[in-house]
């Protein structure tokens, strides 16, 4: 529901990736964090037109061929929010895409807080949402706060420090 696209999560050899047969590729990232960054592999297209960075990340991947990975279907998003969350609630948001159209579409707030709402998490973090080319807002990834940066006028410093504050004092 969140996602908008369709995604599995179990582990996939690198034969096997290529046997996928869907148009446009696929998108993939490992589970393992920071392991590599996600991309999109077009399984018909030729390895000499494959750019540096995804030829880095797949040789990444051949060495790690038995990774859990997740493994969805290529969506276009219009647009790309974060929303920092502390206490459950949204505390700031922010567009963190690539800069473009001024007026991008923004994501269904709703949408944003009642995924927060399930996921019941007590310490702050945040929520990657976009709009996907069919107007509908998608779940783009989780982060928790001890690894990211402030995009933006999202929330001041202050906030932005309280919260590193808050999570690591959780952690610990």
């Amino acid at each position: 529901k969140f996602l908008q696209r369709n995604m599995s999560n179990s582990t996939h050899s690198f034969d096997e990736l290529l046997r996928y047969e869907v148009t446009g590729g696929i998108f993939i990232k490992p589970k393992k964090l920071k392991l590599f960054t996600g991309f999109v592999l077009d399984t018909n297209e030729k390895y000499e037109n494959v750019s540096e960075r995804t030829k880095e990340e797949l040789w990444i991947l051949l060495q790690n061929a038995n990774e859990q990975l997740y493994v969805s279907d290529v969506v276009d998003f219009l647009s790309e929010w974060r929303y920092y969350i502390q206490g459950g609630k949204i505390i700031g948001y922010a567009r963190y895409d690539e800069e473009g159209e001024e007026n991008a579409p923004e994501p269904d707030v709703n949408v944003v807080e009642e995924y927060a709402s399930l996921l019941n998490i007590s310490h702050p973090y945040v929520l990657d949402f976009g709009v996907i080319s069919t107007g509908q807002t998608g779940l783009v990834e989780y982060n928790d706060f001890w690894s990211l940066g402030l995009y933006g006028d999202a929330i001041s410093p202050k906030q932005y420090l309280n919260c590193l504050v808050e999570r690591w004092k959780s952690i610990l």
